[in-house]
């Protein structure tokens, strides 16, 4: 049985929150939308300080997919703010 550390236990959190914000992006509609970036804005300094931009490149999907602006307005302007930290997060 492997007991889980804060660092673990930190980062289960992060990515069962990931998975909720492209949870909703999948399901939601475009009031969500605001939600999800006031939860961003609420958290971004945490996010970035603690490096953990897997988790906007899945607020970056669900924004995407609700921006039902004619011009993705939201989504342009969450990759002008975020891109620069989500470039550097690799998948291998």
């Amino acid at each position: 049985m492997m007991i889980l550390n804060e660092k673990n236990t930190q980062l289960s959190m992060v990515t069962l929150i990931s998975s909720i914000i492209e949870a909703i992006g999948k399901i939601g509609t475009f009031s969500e939308l605001k939600y999800i970036l006031k939860w961003m804005e609420t958290y971004e300094n945490k996010i970035i300080e603690q490096h953990q931009f897997f988790l906007l490149k899945h607020v970056y999907k669900a924004v995407c997919r609700l921006d039902n602006t004619p011009d993705e307005k939201y989504a342009k302007m969450f990759l002008d703010n975020y891109s620069k930290y989500m470039n550097s997060y690799i998948v291998s």
